[in-house]
């Protein structure tokens, strides 16, 4: 301190902070003291402002610094100590208003929306800047309002807004939506930004259906009797996701025609109509047409779904009902699967075509009186055929073809032209009678008969499609149900519970074989089945079947033969680990998955100790890995060791 005084107490002040730095006492005279001060300093608004209206620099601050002590205050030298800031990067940071603006939207779950829905959305504005802005508005453009606002620095602000989704939207797939930002900086600078969100709604679906039910429950297998008045219900149902326009329904069998102008989504209507069954027998098919229209102008087509409603008149209401079509392949003639032998029974069959026969026992006596048992249509066509008996339990069902077998008494023969019936069969609308006889097989040597077995009436029906699940309901004591479907190449599905109470059964060979059309067998077919002691090719040929399911044979404890049993199922790929494990009498396994091409590996775990055939057991395929665990020190093990090399096993004892 350049001065002629002592001072003691000397502290520095600062004008624009005003904070005050101790220097010392005892200062003497020309002793030069110094401080070293760091200070900061916060542009303000205020600052900013000033700076743009200096070319965008912060005016300059003159720092006073001065002394104190115990001679009295010493303004130093302003000459010397002013401090001049001057910071224009940092202006321009805190001038300019940084906002972000982002759209968001949900549905409650839902991927899209559909019409009807309400869209819940967001637009989340931030201020991203120093300053504050004082007038901010946000437009949608679906909202069509502005919703005005201010921010602090580093604000965020989130506005909710909803929108109902439209016809029109289906139809443009998305909605556009656009928020807008306008406002002032609190500089007066103009404030401006646009943002787009696309919202998905879901894909445009035009569809209807047109569905005939009658007053009781589906009709589609019922038997009526002649005179019946059927009641019934045509819906026209709009299952799109937009509304129809311009509906036009037409009922063919009542004639009537109804229209509706616009049918919204979800929305159906009914219309009811009444139809006496004058032809018998005869399935009568009640269905309409139906038309329906897009919106005006999108040129699109509606899809329209129409389920008939089907029913079969007959004059008893008792019997067999089955369906046949009938062409110049089996020249327009069918047959039915039955035959008598007692002269007291008679057959009363109802063609379908306008036409009924009686028949008696006489009429199977020979090959030749077996022909009234065939009928000859007029034209090619689709024809139900009611068959009752007098006595079910002395009627039997055919098999093998012309000369069934004797029956009754060793003299006794029966004659059947089964051929026509399983050319033409298409459809079984409802389960077998009960008592009725199976096929008959006399024993020349006991002067005896059977009539327990199934014999083959549908077998080579390529037509048939489908099995009724109750088909064997009544029979329930049938031992034998040998080559029943086999070469049913139209055959798709075996129904749930098909053979449930079939107990008393002991032989499905050939059951199903060559079912091509067979992609599966349900689980627990052979549930009830305990008694079962041969399924030879059972299920050989059937090229369409995958899988065979877990359990198959676990309640067949006493099957013995399985030779052939999945023989040539060409698209099967795998085998059930446990599938024969619980069958511990099983003693033939020859040609049991031969010709299974695309069988890759398996593990297989046999659970008989007493195998006595396994020849080729299954075709060697390389590259795979196939173990089959046997119980060890058991034939089974010496007959699967025996083929293990040719066939490509590995065999292992448990």
């Amino acid at each position: 301190m350049a001065n002629e005084y002592t001072y003691n107490g000397v502290s520095v002040r600062n004008s624009i902070t005003g904070e005050t730095t101790f220097i010392g006492n005892a200062i003497e005279p020309n002793i030069f003291s110094s401080v070293v001060k760091t200070e900061t300093y916060t542009i303000t608004e205020a600052d900013v402002l000033a700076a743009l209206n200096n070319n965008g620099n912060l005016p300059s601050k003159d720092v006073q610094v001065s002394c104190s002590g115990d001679r009295g205050t010493i303004v130093v030298d302003n000459s010397r100590n002013y401090l001049n800031v001057y910071a224009p990067n940092l202006i321009a940071s805190y001038y300019e208003p940084f906002i972000s603006l982002v759209g968001e939207y949900s549905l409650a779950g839902y991927q899209r929306a559909n019409i009807g829905e309400t869209i819940n959305y967001t637009w989340k504005v931030t201020n991203l800047s120093k300053t504050t802005i004082p007038s901010l508005t946000l437009t949608s453009i679906l909202d069509g309002t502005g919703t005005p606002f201010s921010m602090s620095p580093n604000e965020v602000k989130e506005i909710y807004l909803s929108y109902v989704v439209t016809e029109d939207d289906i139809y443009n797939n998305t909605i556009t939506e656009a928020g807008t930002i306008n406002g002032t900086s609190f500089a007066g600078t103009p404030i401006e930004m646009v943002k787009p969100l696309v919202m998905q709604v879901a894909p445009l679906r035009l569809q209807a259906t047109l569905t005939y039910t009658d007053s009781e429950t589906d009709m589609s297998k019922k038997i009526c009797t002649l005179g019946d008045v059927v009641s019934y219900t045509a819906t026209i149902a709009n299952t799109g996701n937009v509304p129809l326009y311009n509906l036009s329904f037409h009922d063919d069998k009542s004639g009537q025609t109804e229209t509706i102008a616009k049918l919204n989504v979800h929305e159906s209507r009914s219309f009811n109509y009444s139809l006496e069954m004058t032809t018998s027998p005869a399935s009568v098919r009640i269905a309409g047409t139906l038309t329906a229209e897009a919106k005006p102008g999108s040129n699109k087509t509606v899809n329209i779904a129409i389920v008939p409603l089907k029913c079969y008149v007959d004059l008893t209401m008792v019997g067999w009902a089955y369906k046949v079509r009938v062409d110049s392949n089996s020249n327009l003639k069918s047959s039915i699967p039955f035959h008598l032998y007692n002269q007291n029974i008679t057959l009363d069959v109802d063609w379908g075509d306008g036409t009924s026969q009686s028949l008696t026992s006489a009429n199977f006596a020979t090959a030749s009186a077996a022909t009234p048992a065939t009928h000859q249509y007029a034209t090619a066509g689709e024809y139900t055929i009611v068959v009752d008996s007098s006595d079910w339990s002395n009627t039997y069902i055919c098999s093998y073809g012309t000369n069934l077998s004797s029956s009754g008494t060793p003299t006794e023969t029966a004659y059947c032209n089964i051929g026509y019936f399983r050319m033409t069969l298409i459809e079984i609308l409802n389960e077998l009678p009960a008592g009725l006889k199976g096929t008959c097989y006399y024993n020349s040597s006991s002067y005896s008969y059977t009539a327990k077995k199934i014999g083959n009436p549908f077998q080579s029906c390529s037509k048939l499609t489908t099995i009724p699940d109750n088909l064997f309901s009544n029979i329930t004591t049938f031992t034998s149900f040998a080559y029943c479907f086999s070469g049913c190449s139209s055959l798709t599905a075996i129904p749930d519970g098909l053979f449930d109470n079939c107990g008393l059964a002991t032989s499905f060979n050939y059951c199903f074989s060559g079912c091509s059309s067979l992609t599966a067998i349900p689980d627990g077919l052979f549930d009830d089945c305990s008694a079962v002691t041969t399924f030879q090719n059972c299920f050989s040929e059937c090229s369409s079947l995958t899988a065979i399911p877990d359990g198959l044979f676990d309640n067949c404890t006493l099957g013995a033969t399985f030779w052939s049993c999945f023989h040539s199922c060409s698209s099967l790929v795998s085998i059930p680990e446990n599938l024969f494990a619980l069958n511990t009498k099983a003693n033939d396994f020859d040609d049991l998955f031969s010709g299974c091409s695309a069988l890759g590996d398996f593990t297989l775990h046999v659970g008989t100790r007493n195998l006595s055939y396994c020849s080729n057991f299954v075709t060697k395929k390389s590259g795979t890995t196939r173990i089959v665990y046997v119980p060890s020190g058991s034939s089974t093990q010496t007959k699967f060791n025996s083929v293990a090399s040719n066939l490509g096993l590995t065999v292992i004892g448990e």
